[in-house]
């Protein structure tokens, strides 16, 4: 399933953001898909590359060997990628993206509450194709749920990990004694510290 690495196997899922306008999300997402999966199989760069690893290279050899790349899209996504163009400095972001395309990668758009879908016109050429796949929305008022779809369709996409994904754990069971009064709880515990 997973090209190799240097002896490491490489991530099936690959999460791409831009800096300055999706680091919450994908420290979520990077938490909720190594829940599901296991922490080996995504990467996002400084949880994934090892200090003094060369950058550049540990990016290309997360994004080759990926079965999925998840792009998430914030309000301002489109204003810092043409920051970048005009300043002239190199976008990752958009690198990684236009390889994903290029390798016929699947790409899957998140895209944040109250962000605008960008139209191929609003893209540089070679990320235009990313404002025609279809995507996942993020509402942070519904974190849950939405965390959930995306775990969802990158188990669609990747049928491999299907096999791989781990279940919550079963719901404990607490024997509590009230007075006289004795009750099977099954389900979390949640402690709540009386006001003074």
């Amino acid at each position: 399933m997973c090209a190799t690495i240097t002896g490491v196997a490489s991530p099936a899922v690959f999460i791409n953001y831009r800096t300055g306008d999706g680091e919450h999300l994908a420290e979520l997402v990077y938490d909720r898909l190594s829940a599901a999966f296991g922490p080996g199989q995504v990467f996002l760069d400084h949880r994934s590359i090892a200090p003094a690893a060369n950058y550049p290279r540990a990016l290309r050899d997360g994004l080759r060997g990926c079965a999925v790349l998840l792009a998430l899209i914030g309000p301002h996504w489109l204003r810092l990628q043409r920051e970048r163009a005009v300043a002239g400095t190199p976008d990752w972001t958009n690198w990684e993206i236009a390889e994903a395309l290029t390798r016929a990668i699947p790409v899957l758009p998140v895209l944040r509450e109250g962000t605008a879908w960008p139209a191929p016109a609003d893209l540089p050429g070679e990320v235009a194709d990313l404002a025609l796949c279809q995507y996942r929305g993020y509402d942070p008022r519904r974190s849950d749920q939405d965390l959930e779809q995306i775990v969802r369709a990158v188990r669609q996409l990747v049928p491999q990990l299907r096999a791989q994904h781990r279940e919550p754990p079963p719901a404990s069971k607490y024997h509590i004694t009230v007075g006289r009064d004795s009750h099977i709880y099954e389900g979390p515990v949640h402690y709540v510290r009386e006001r003074d």
